[in-house]
């Protein structure tokens, strides 16, 4: 077993200097030295008042949860006794006394005041470890709900969703002792059980069914006057709104009369994401105000571009609402010291990247162009933050240099807003050097950050103080920073190479004004060119073009790869694969008719035949034959449509009702859910494109084309730039001619290409309705993995994305080893994990009330990436997933193959009766198989599986190793030939085809 030091990382030895600041004259003494409890009335009063005031309170069981007044922020600033050490490290350091001397209580206390610190600093499983020691040891001791709902939350991000269910049930029944002081402390606390229910039923993609929780708890927030928890449920709603489609977002509206007023879903989901700002704007907490403004803005992006019919002037009015926005976002980040924080650098890049997105949109040519600019310089800030991870876990915290602060600065003076504070000493080493170099020329290449740092730059005379803030000195501490005359940023006494000393922020104006009062007009075909994505449903065009896209010249895989190149048509139904088709076909005893969403992939013959010239074109020529005059058959698609006419599938909404259960006599009236089946619709973004809320006042004109024509081109840029010219040519992005007009520098400019982080396309599949979606993203191709297991057929190598659902989090990208796979393979790979994943879901919920220990067992989510080079081509395409740590081990594959190891018994038991399970469920049409993945060590918890096979039955195959029949009549011969104790409880038994079921 770890000790408490250890799980923190932390050495045990102290320094001799940290003893005397502690100990005084005492620090000599052998005794004092080694009593815990001695060392622990020592060490708390070191504590600053606010958190030891805390610490009483929770020893007094005085709130259940911490106020948001005390943010992880302060916790990390240096202690004012003990400077080289933070306040965070002294708390661990008294838990690791109070856990010697045996006062758990103490113990207790102090995990409840540093859990959100841990959270937020990426210790929250060490801290769960220690509460868990702190349970064994003492039971009759109360753990705050706080924590004991944090063990709930990492469950439920881990995948664990059983566990993670049946603590949520014992904090909310009592059999998590805690003395609630009040009936208001109580709701509050079953408000955010409820609240994580919604949750957990978002991140399984049950968008409709995670509303009812979640009104109910922002509902019970608000009866306690919680405007944090209020925010953070809204914030919430607000995600699943904007994936709705409009006539599932219809039925909701009906049921809750009172909550929803839009019209339109993403309309809601930003109203909703803007009441969620309002309420936390005052608390400080700059991450979750940025993240809950760009969930809103995000909606609004969706929404407007969704408006077929309104005017372009009326779009343009809504993109300048996101910019002002977004850029009242960035300036909340006053402070190079809070962007220290992985995750607040993250969000100050996720809202330069949304700025981007928006203009990219805009119908003005410039914006456009600016779009290209912004979208590169967000990728060097994201390139640097990758560049310190390395590929490993990220750290919590990130250390700014001078090439980050200008990076940033830059970013801030485009749009007109201040520099941040504490910048000014980052320049101070080169500056000195520049004063006697000045006209020098640097031609070397930066060590360690090619991908991000100009390769030459000229020094110039003028000067924007983007590194010299006007602002209040940095608060940064020391070993944090970058003092003048430190050579961190220097090789031998002279700045590294790349740098470019600042220019004066007075050539910025202070405003949107400018000589440029009209812009071009961006056409339509300049917009297609550089086609971006918002997480919208993709049409079927877009996923054709998708697995046949305009290749780069230069795909990264090796002379000897080669794209497989086969003759048969591209089978989009197998890309559009979702549950309810499969139940529904399997209900009506015809597996023939298993298809993908009817809505994702129907469309009019006449224009098939253009989507297939279109793609073969963007294409260029990969895989030509493939595409042909080949179209889509639409019978086959429009068959199974509704979920709510099968028995086999049960109902998706009966695990929903499972999970969140019927509204709480505390709901204060919300209406009850409706009977209907909660996928009924199965409508998709594209189903209403033109449907304009009424609330946004922008009800479609009647106006002809002509004049439309003329009224956009006197449409203004929103965002001018037309002083920048200088510093968007000395920051060496990429290419553009010589030239003092920013508009004309704009047009011509050319982004460089990266080495290790790029452009690219996220594509994320939900298989309960067979939807694909598209966002534009920036991702980092990292090193392969080391000290794992190879697979037979895949390479594996670090990976992160700007879009992805843990910020903290490691994720893996696959690649086919052997010859050069087309898209469609690994997007069908894709399908078959998620469709997995979701019938993994029913076995586990099958599985909740078993009276015998039996592992969980989840698939990792998957999704697709497709990087892309300077000009927005192809070059390379891989899976993603999370990255796991541990054993890789096969437990069976998709013909005779089964572990005979003594120690995969336990996951060969269950991974068979999965296999079972899917052909039961299915009712023989599917068997999942060829199950492998990461088992852990102690046999308890969760085995995470990765990359399935599918036999099916009289269906199309939709995955690689599809064997039909003879893989399913293999299973049963070979892998499960007599039915085991998990098939027996779920009655598994009496459907055996060969009637062995002993």
């Amino acid at each position: 077993m770890m000790s408490v030091l250890e799980e923190f990382g932390l050495s045990p030895e102290i320094k001799p200097e940290v003893l005397h600041e502690v100990w005084g004259k005492d620090a000599t003494d052998p005794d004092l030295l080694s009593s815990p409890s001695e060392s622990l009335k020592k060490w708390l009063p070191l504590l600053p008042e606010p958190i030891s005031r805390h610490i009483d309170l929770a020893l007094g069981q005085e709130r259940p949860f911490m106020p948001p007044d005390l943010i992880p922020e302060m916790m990390a600033e240096p202690n004012l006794t003990v400077p080289s050490m933070n306040h965070i490290e002294i708390i661990y350091r008294c838990i690791d006394f109070a856990m010697k001397a045996g006062d758990y209580g103490t113990a207790a206390a102090l995990t409840y005041v540093v859990d959100r610190a841990c959270y937020r600093f990426g210790r929250s499983a060490a801290l769960l470890h220690i509460v868990d020691e702190i349970s064994h040891a003492s039971p009759d001791t109360p753990i705050a709900p706080q924590v004991i709902l944090r063990q709930a939350r990492v469950m439920k991000d881990t995948g664990d969703l059983h566990t993670a269910l049946r603590i949520l049930d014992a904090v909310v029944s009592g059999e998590r002792k805690w003395d609630y002081k009040s009936r208001a402390q109580y709701e509050n606390t079953k408000a955010v059980c409820v609240q994580i229910k919604g949750q957990i039923l978002h991140n399984l993609g049950l968008w409709k069914e995670a509303v009812q929780p979640l009104v109910e708890s922002v509902v019970s927030f608000q009866v306690v006057n919680d405007d944090k928890g209020t925010s953070s449920s809204l914030a919430l709603l607000s995600r699943c709104l904007k994936k709705l489609g409009v006539e599932d977002y219809a039925d909701l509206r009906a049921q809750f009369l009172d909550v929803f007023h839009a019209s339109h879903p993403c309309y809601e989901a930003y109203q909703k994401g803007l009441e969620a700002v309002r309420l936390i704007e005052n608390l400080g907490a700059t991450v979750y105000l940025a993240h809950s403004q760009l969930v809103a803005d995000e909606s609004l992006l969706m929404y407007t571009i969704q408006q077929t019919d309104m005017p372009e002037r009326q779009k343009l009015d809504q993109y300048q609402v996101i910019v002002e926005q977004m850029k009242q976002s960035l300036a909340n980040h006053r402070t190079l010291h809070c962007l220290h924080s992985l995750e607040v650098f993250l969000a100050f890049i996720r809202s330069v990247f949304m700025i981007s997105l928006t203009l990219a949109f805009s119908p003005v040519a410039q914006d456009v162009d600016l779009a290209r600019f912004l979208e590169k310089l967000s990728l060097e800030l994201y390139g640097f933050m990758c560049d310190q991870a390395k590929g490993e876990q990220p750290s919590a915290s990130l250390n700014q240099n001078w090439h980050s602060a200008r990076l940033m600065n830059s970013a801030l003076a485009f749009l007109s807003l201040p520099t941040l504070e504490g910048s000014a000493e980052l320049a101070e080493p080169a500056k000195k050097w520049s004063e006697v170099n000045k006209g020098e020329q640097i031609t070397e290449a930066a060590d360690g950050d090619a991908s991000s740092m100009p390769k030459s730059s000229s020094i110039s005379s003028g000067s924007s103080g983007l590194l010299s803030s006007e602002s209040s000195p940095s608060s940064v501490p020391s070993s944090q920073s970058e003092v003048p005359g430190d050579k961190s940023d220097t090789t031998d006494g002279h700045p590294q190479p790349g740098f470019i000393p600042p220019h004066k922020a007075s050539t910025f104006p202070s405003s949107a004004a400018g000589k440029l009062q009209q812009g071009k007009i961006s056409t339509p075909a300049q917009r297609n060119s550089r086609q971006k994505f918002i997480g919208l449903t993709m049409s079927k065009d877009d996923l054709l073009a998708a697995t046949c896209p305009a290749l780069s010249a230069d795909i990264t895989h090796g002379a000897g790869d080669v794209v497989d190149a086969s003759s048969d048509p591209v089978d989009v139904e197998s890309l559009v694969l979702c549950a309810a088709s499969i139940a529904s076909a399997t209900a009506s005893g015809n597996a023939s008719r298993v298809s993908g969403h009817p809505d994702t992939v129907s469309q009019s013959a006449s224009t098939k035949s253009t989507s297939s010239a279109t793609t073969q074109s963007s294409g260029e020529g990969l895989r030509k034959k493939r595409l042909g005059s080949e179209t889509v058959s639409q019978s086959a698609s429009t068959s199974g449509s509704s979920p709510a006419t099968t028995d086999n599938l049960a109902d998706v909404s009966r695990f929903a009702n499972s999970i969140s259960g019927p509204p709480s006599s505390g709901s204060s009236g919300l209406p009850s859910p409706s009977a209907h089946s909660s996928h009924s619709s199965g409508s998709s973004h594209q189903q209403s494109l033109a449907t304009v809320d009424p609330s946004a006042e922008t009800e479609p004109s009647s106006i002809s084309e002509s004049t439309e024509q003329e009224d956009v081109k006197e449409l203004s840029p929103l965002v001018d730039v037309v002083s920048a010219c200088g510093l968007m040519a000395e920051l060496e992005l990429g290419e553009s001619v010589e030239t003092d007009d920013s508009s004309e520098f704009l047009a011509h400019f050319s982004p460089s290409d990266n080495k290790d982080v790029h452009r690219a396309v996220l594509m994320t599949y939900n298989p309960v309705m067979g939807q694909w979606a598209a966002q534009t993203t920036l991702a980092y191709k990292g090193p392969p993995l080391t000290g794992v297991t190879k697979g037979s057929n895949r390479d594996a190598f670090h990976v992160s994305f700007l879009h992805q659902d843990e910020p903290l989090g490691r994720y893996v990208g696959k690649r086919y080893r052997h010859g050069r796979k087309s898209p469609e393979v690994y997007m069908q790979d894709v399908v078959c994990q998620m469709l997995a994943g979701f019938y993994v879901t029913r076995f586990n919920q099958a599985l909740q009330h078993c009276p015998d220990s039996i592992l969980q067992v989840q698939f990792l989510s998957a999704a697709h990436l497709q990087l892309l080079d300077k000009d927005g081509k192809v070059f390379d395409w891989i899976n993603v997933e999370p990255f796991l740590h541990g054993s890789f081990l096969k437990l069976t594959n998709n013909l005779k193959f089964v572990s005979k190891k003594e120690k995969d018994e336990c996951g060969v038991e269950i991974a068979t009766a999965l296999s079972h399970f899917t052909y039961k469920e299915t009712g023989g049409v599917l068997m999942m198989v060829d199950l492998q993945g990461w088992m852990p060590t102690d046999g308890k918890g969760v085995v995470y599986l990765t990359d399935p096979v599918f036999h099916t039955s009289n269906m199309r195959a939709f995955s690689s190793g599809d064997r039909h029949q003879e893989g399913m009549q293999a299973f049963w011969t070979h892998q499960h030939r007599q039915c085991n104790a998990i098939c027996r409880y779920l009655g598994l038994d009496k459907s055996r085809p060969d009637n062995r079921s002993v």
